[in-house]
């Protein structure tokens, strides 16, 4: 099933340990999942109503999550790391913070979590003035952080099919505004994936990392649920915007596209 709920909240069960989303962002996400004929009305309800504390919203969230970890969170956890705005911005000590967490949950590979115990004892070592440790720097964070993370999508999905065909029409202008002065730092072309209807959930668009950059420049702040990364696209998606085909639409040619 997409989205993917077991996976999405052990991502955020993680996140709220690391301090990198809030529990009003878990209180959000459940909010907006009960928006859609989801099987797990009950245990969503109870992340919505849950206290907007640590320990009671990590507890909230545990039905769903199940009890061993989701494949894929801890690489999940490196991409948002690596391109949620706010988390990628962090002072090094507090991204060291977020990496020592996810370190300590085991939710990295062994060669991640070695390599962010080595930055957390270089920082510590040249903080209290060891000779020759010249310590971390957030440019080195962000080259590692780029290089061990995978590639990364991200959902959004409407309660209503007219929303979802608005946002893709209005994400076309965006890539032919975006062509015109490509990010400087992507070879990466700009796409979109549709993932049709279920029993569960209506529609969802998937966006590349690309793609999503430039709508969390032109349509921020984005909502935690398409904030989330998956490491790949959902099996049966099917391209609705490729910046090599794309001109811009108006709300009817995404209607009508959606609808093939």
């Amino acid at each position: 099933m997409f989205p993917d709920l077991r996976f999405e909240a052990a991502f955020l069960r993680t996140a709220l340990l690391a301090g990198i989303v809030r529990e009003s962002d878990a209180c959000a996400w459940a909010d907006a999942l009960l928006q859609s004929a989801t099987a797990e009305q009950g245990p969503l309800a109870e992340v919505a109503i849950a206290p907007l504390e640590l320990t009671a919203m990590r507890e909230a969230l545990r039905p769903l999550a199940g009890a061993t970890l989701s494949s894929g969170v801890g690489a999940a956890l490196l991409a948002f790391a690596a391109l949620d705005p706010a988390t990628a911005s962090l002072e090094v000590p507090d991204l060291l913070r977020v990496l020592s967490v996810l370190r300590r949950e085991n939710v990295l590979s062994d060669a991640a979590s070695r390599a962010a115990k080595e930055f957390e004892d270089r920082h510590m070592l040249a903080s209290v003035g060891v000779a020759g440790e010249a310590g971390t720097t957030r440019a080195e964070l962000a080259t590692w952080l780029h290089a061990t993370r995978p590639a990364a999508y991200f959902r959004f999905a409407f309660e209503h099919d007219d929303e979802q065909a608005a946002f893709l029409a209005a994400l076309s202008r965006v890539v032919v505004r975006e062509r015109r002065s490509p990010a400087p730092d992507s070879n990466e072309t700009p796409r979109a994936w549709t993932v049709g209807h279920s029993q569960h959930h209506r529609g969802v668009l998937v966006l590349n990392e690309r793609l999503w950059m430039a709508a969390a420049r032109a349509f921020s702040p984005l909502p935690i649920g398409s904030r989330i990364p998956y490491i790949a696209v959902p099996a049966g998606a099917a391209v609705v915007l490729d910046d090599a085909i794309a001109s811009p639409m108006g709300f009817d040619d995404a209607v009508a596209l959606l609808a093939v």
